[in-house]
């Protein structure tokens, strides 16, 4: 997955729309769905060993990070042809965007950590073609 993040801008707009918090606290990410229902599952995220309880409509759908997706259609001849495409907000508008972070008090780091890996898993529907 391709993303194009310049770390040291995404690290000063992180710290200066962040509280700061003593030290990183362990992040991990984790998308439940998986072939062949990629759309299906749900976002887990913990901060320091905490689960993150992730508002209504965001808990189980694709984050709308930046990246390199997949799309798939059926040809002619009923052939399956795939597409990649670009989709999604970079760091800066990701932050900007999303509410939820806020009350989550992430340092810089602990949000561009928090992108990153939710990027890393993020999805789109129609990407896996479990469905076709």
């Amino acid at each position: 997955m391709l993303m194009r993040i310049n770390i040291s801008e995404a690290l000063e707009i992180a710290k200066a729309d962040s509280v700061s918090v003593p030290g990183n606290r362990k992040i991990t990410v984790e998308w439940t769905g998986h072939y062949p229902c990629l759309c299906h599952g749900e976002w887990i995220i913990t901060i320091g060993g905490e689960k993150v309880d992730l508002p209504e409509g965001i808990v189980d759908s694709p984050m709308n990070t930046a990246g390199v997706y997949q799309t798939w259609h059926f040809g002619e001849d009923w052939s399956e042809e795939w597409e990649s495409y670009s989709d999604g907000l970079d760091f800066e508008d990701w932050v900007a965007q999303a509410e939820w972070l806020k009350e989550l008090n992430l340092s810089g780091p602990e949000t561009l950590d928090l992108y990153t890996q939710i990027s890393e898993q993020d999805w789109r529907h129609n990407s896996c073609g479990g469905c076709i």
